[in-house]
């Protein structure tokens, strides 16, 4: 079978939402649950900006403490 990826049509409000009705993968004993569809959404938006700026201050924050680091440098990260 021909695999092939259909988006919608452009759409003024600055974003795109599209429906799979193929199950997506689960693996065994993960954290995630069993579906019947999944949905993508693409945006072009701002808005998502500030979410990501909390996201890298709170990053910071932890990466001042040394948090978790330990566990990249075991791996053979520089911890520079």
């Amino acid at each position: 079978t021909k695999r092939t990826i259909q988006f919608v049509d452009w759409c003024p409000t600055g974003f795109k939402c599209g429906i799979n009705y193929q199950p997506p993968t689960v693996v065994p004993g993960g954290d995630l649950a069993k579906v019947q569809r999944a949905v993508c959404m693409i945006s072009n938006s701002t808005s998502v900006a500030e979410v990501f700026s909390r996201i890298d201050h709170k990053f910071d924050l932890m990466y001042a403490k040394r948090a978790f680091v330990h566990w990249y440098v075991g791996e053979g990260m520089e911890e520079g």
